[in-house]
């Protein structure tokens, strides 16, 4: 199974027809771990703001589980 974002196109161009719309994939976690700086450097910020309008982002999505948020972030 490919993620929809990978055959989005095929399917608008009708090359692809969805199957198996009642079934669920397993759905997995990404992380993106980098250190946080006040002054984040323009690549960092342009591929975290990427996977977040390609991958989407849960409400309240932040640390890791376990994990301090970084000072920044508490503010």
């Amino acid at each position: 199974m490919l993620p929809y974002f990978a055959v989005e196109a095929d399917l608008a161009a009708g090359r692809l027809e969805p199957v198996l719309l009642s079934y669920a994939g397993q759905e997995i976690s990404i992380f993106v771990v980098f250190p946080h700086h006040l002054h984040q450097p323009t690549k960092v910020r342009a591929f975290v703001e990427l996977l977040v309008e390609r991958l989407g982002s849960e409400p309240g999505a932040g640390a890791a589980p376990g994990r301090r948020k970084s000072r920044a972030a508490r503010t």
